[in-house]
């Protein structure tokens, strides 16, 4: 029978067809349906699991990267908002498209992203006793430091992501600055974060940058770029075209040889190639020598360090470890054992070892290329040094030396009057006799005889030269070129005295530093001096609105603080300036400190110009000891007498 007609016919033949259609697609008022949400989960480590959420709520637990699904269905039109319950161990997941509403769809577009994650941390150096810096990684995660050392933040950070450590609150009294705080974590801790604290210092004007104030112990140089060190262990790297110092700082002991030394900032900075590297007592600095930042860093503890002759890595030796470094902080090579007492010479591409675990009589040789080790023969004797470039080592037995190539093959034996500073480059070696104050050079492999005997101090060395100053004035240098078979060299006038530390790429190209803290540059002349660093203020004096300084390296500069301009440099040798009240005369007694050979003379500048108007002194049997100028400029009051002492001072006044 037809439904729709019987139904007609029951009702009573209205019709009403529409009407039991609705009803029959309603199914009687059904529930309407629901839907999954759900997405992808990718990086998550083998072994590992998070736990999803839902609206805070419905959870699930994934073990394996792939797709995922909540228990629950949502209605169309409802909410979702995916997050994080609890990261796997050691990573951390992000989550995006994580939220929307249901448009009559599944959800399974949600993504939840896992990477490792790494801590972020670095060292302390500097910190008062008692003092505590507050850090700060990403503006947040604060981390209280109380000691110099390691630190490490709490919150680690995933990989890829980035993180900026600073400054939150500084100790008391000190003033702290990041270096390497920021970046982009990859696939290893970060420890390489520098944090140096020192004594806050009120703000001021510098008038005139000297350089150095202290007796350089340690020059080097390497291409157009040059690293100074003093004897307080303040360095100066310098670019030697534009004469500007590109970056300096403070070296300090981190080495046992260091700390144990008799003069303890010696040797604790050095430059190769494009590599330079500082000592301090949290690490070693690897910096770039185009503008001084660091690159990276060495923690010890070590006994000692050596930079390779082209900057290629740096080697370092302790009682446990040997091992080599790449100027980005990457080991190269290492090795177990007591390297503490080696002496090593860090060749490219090869380390050459004596007196290490292999044994007081032989060397051992290893290629960083493929990190093997080989054992050369036995020598004789006691091994004294390697040549200044790593071809030979000499070994002594008493005062007879015998010369090796590296590859131990004996190539000399020489008898010599002494073994005193003994040293090699290339095809030479030689020593210094301080009795009769003579540099003798000897030829490897005809050494009955020197080729070759120089008068003066104690040499200085530095790539193929030798740098002999004059034991009487000490303003003379004679440099000996070592680079060929024949002996030559030449014999230059120096503007300075007291000469303690040298540095050269050939014999035209040289630096020489003083006692002072003068570093000057050898290519130019005594006439026209160009120094890198002037050196100490020997005095100071004002006038008017100008300021003159008398420095180490014979020139007396005029500044005007309001500008910060150098208005004016004289060239004298003074260690008293007095200035008249209106700052347009400028007295200026010798330094008798720097110029012992000269009679002291007095000297009258006008000023601005610098014009010499006049001068006492400098001749005869009269020798001016000491004077005071006039506040006017006009009267100077000169204190005079016999040189050798026994006769009467006289004091004399002097118009003009």
């Amino acid at each position: 029978m037809n439904v729709v007609a019987g139904l007609t016919r029951w009702i009573g033949g209205s019709t009403c067809v529409c009407s039991l259609i609705l009803l029959g697609a309603c199914g009687g008022g059904g529930a309407p349906h629901s839907y999954t949400i759900g997405g992808t989960v990718a990086g998550l480590s083998a072994g590992s699991q998070v736990v999803l959420l839902n609206n805070g709520g419905d959870s699930t637990t994934v073990t394996a990267n792939g797709a995922f699904t909540f228990p629950t269905l949502l209605k169309d039109a409802a909410t979702y908002a995916v997050k994080v319950g609890t990261a796997p161990a050691g990573e951390a997941c992000t989550v995006s498209e994580g939220s929307g509403t249901v448009t009559s769809v599944n959800v399974t577009n949600v993504a939840i992203s896992c990477s490792p994650t790494h801590t972020i941390g670095g060292i302390v150096s500097g910190l008062n006793s008692g003092a505590q810096i507050v850090l700060l990684d990403n503006g947040g995660d604060s981390l209280t430091v109380a000691a110099n050392g390691p630190f490490s933040f709490a919150t680690p950070v995933a990989s890829t992501y980035a993180y900026a450590v600073t400054v939150g609150t500084p100790p008391t009294g000190e003033t702290c600055t990041v270096t390497q705080g920021s970046g982009s974590v990859l696939t290893t801790n970060i420890s390489n974060v520098m944090v140096a604290c020192a004594a806050s210092v009120s703000a001021g004007t510098v008038l005139l940058e000297l350089g150095h104030v202290q007796s350089l112990v340690n020059m080097q140089m390497s291409g157009s770029t040059a690293l100074s060190e003093d004897s307080s262990g303040h360095w100066n790297l310098w670019d030697l075209t534009s004469d500007a110092r590109i970056a300096n700082g403070t070296s300090s002991c981190l080495s046992s040889h260091c700390t144990a030394s008799a003069n303890p900032q010696f040797g604790l900075v050095a430059l190769a190639g494009a590599t330079a590297v500082i000592e301090t007592a949290a690490a070693l600095e690897i910096r770039a020598t185009t503008d001084g930042h660091v690159v990276s860093t060495i923690p010890g503890p070590i006994a000692w360090w050596q930079l390779a002759g082209d900057g290629s890595y740096v080697l370092t030796g302790s009682p446990t470890a040997l091992q080599a470094w790449s100027p980005a902080g990457k080991s190269l090579y290492s090795a177990s054992g007591d390297y503490s007492k080696a002496i090593s010479y860090a060749a490219p591409g090869q380390i050459q070892l004596a007196l290490g675990p292999a044994g007081s009589s032989v060397i051992q040789t290893i290629l960083l290329s493929n990190g093997s080790s080989t054992t050369g023969p036995p020598f004789k004797g006691l091994f004294n040094e390697w040549f200044t470039d790593g071809s030979r080592f000499q070994t002594s037995v008493g005062t007879s030396v015998y010369t090796y190539l590296n590859t131990s093959v004996q190539q000399d034996l020489t008898v010599l009057p002494t073994v005193q500073s003994l040293e090699g480059q290339g095809k030479w070696f030689w020593i210094y006799d301080a009795a009769t104050s003579q540099v003798s050079v000897y030829p490897v492999g005809a050494s009955t005889a020197p080729t070759a005997t120089y008068s003066g101090a104690a040499p200085l060395t530095s790539a193929a030269t030798l740098a002999i100053l004059s034991p009487s004035t000490m303003s003379q240098v004679t440099l000996v070129d070592l680079s060929a078979a024949t002996l030559t060299s030449s014999v230059h006038a120096l503007p300075i005295w007291f000469g303690t530390a040298y540095a050269a790429t050939s014999p035209s190209q040289w630096l020489i530093g003083n006692e002072y803290g003068v570093v000057f540059d050898g290519t130019s002349s005594t006439a026209s001096p160009k120094f890198l660093a002037v050196g100490a203020a020997r005095s100071i004096a004002g006038g008017g609105a100008v300021a003159s300084i008398a420095t180490a390296s014979g020139q007396i500069f005029v500044v005007n603080p309001q500008t910060n301009k150098v208005q004016n440099t004289i060239a004298f040798q003074s260690n008293k300036l007095e200035m008249s009240t209106d700052g347009t005369v400028l007295a200026a007694i010798t330094d008798m400190d720097l110029n012992s050979s000269a009679q002291p003379s007095l000297q009258i500048y006008s000023l601005p110009s610098g014009t010499l108007t006049k001068s006492y002194g400098g001749t005869g049997p009269t020798y001016l000891f000491d004077y005071s100028l006039a506040g006017s400029g006009t009267l100077t009051a000169q204190t005079t007498g016999p040189y050798a002492g026994g006769g009467p001072l006289a004091l004399r006044i002097f118009n003009g």
